[in-house]
């Protein structure tokens, strides 16, 4: 079976979502269920990615374009009128960054079965979301749909950071949110047109000379004035 005609990228992309569905119908009480199921799709999906490594094959062209050559690229028409698509596709760099992703999930999940026991059966649906849009941020190949993964991988980070963070976790959620949702720094920061006017411009001591040359009220300005010192008398 040739593995690049099998849709192997949708396969690891939407399978921890399979996981998160099925752990929504399990009923909340029942933890040990939850953790396992979510256990078992992070490991099936790090499985999977594997098996993308064995069978990506370093040098071979297959989708060449002026970002570089990918592998197992599968294509469909989403919206077609604005020209987007589900399209998908893996590169050295990806495919090395998918199977880092996989592995670090399955152990994370590992990792929360102590730490997390409140709300459990959220924080595994959220975990798992996270791992969909982490995973589609790097194997899409249309812009399109980079940006929907990329808004996918927000909503969990941010659930995840507020209810089971630190005990900065408000402080921390918030900064999350002004760094991704809100980039609104780059306004402050002066460019090359406001730099060249400051440097041109004279500053405002230079323009107003009576300013800097006198201190003294409005109403004597422009006049000199002296202090006399009444000089002691001679005995």
């Amino acid at each position: 079976m040739d593995i690049s005609s099998f849709p192997v990228l949708s396969l690891i992309i939407f399978l921890p979502l399979v996981g998160a569905l099925v752990i929504a119908l399990i009923p909340r009480r029942n933890l040990g269920a939850i953790r396992g199921t979510a256990l078992l799709f992070a490991l099936a999906t790090w499985v999977v990615s594997l098996w993308l490594v064995l069978g990506f094959l370093p040098g071979r062209d297959v989708v060449a374009s002026a970002a570089g050559s990918f592998q197992f690229v599968q294509a469909a028409d989403w919206i077609p009128l604005f020209g987007i698509q589900y399209k998908v596709g893996a590169d050295g760099l990806s495919v090395a960054l998918v199977v880092l992703t996989t592995t670090l999930s399955w152990i994370s999940i590992l990792a929360s079965f102590s730490p997390i026991k409140e709300r459990v059966k959220e924080y595994m649906i959220s975990f798992l979301i996270l791992e969909v849009g982490m995973l589609g941020v790097f194997l899409a190949l249309d812009l399109f749909l980079f940006y929907i993964f990329w808004e996918v991988v927000l909503v969990p980070m941010y659930l995840i950071i507020g209810i089971w963070g630190g005990a900065n976790r408000i402080y921390a959620t918030i900064k999350f949110v002004l760094y991704t949702l809100a980039p609104l720094t780059w306004r402050s920061w002066p460019g090359p047109a406001s730099t060249a006017r400051s440097r041109s411009s004279p500053s405002p001591r230079l323009r107003s000379p009576s300013r800097s040359r006198c201190r003294c009220s409005p109403s004597t300005r422009g006049f000199r004035t002296r202090t006399w010192r009444r000089r002691p008398r001679a005995r």
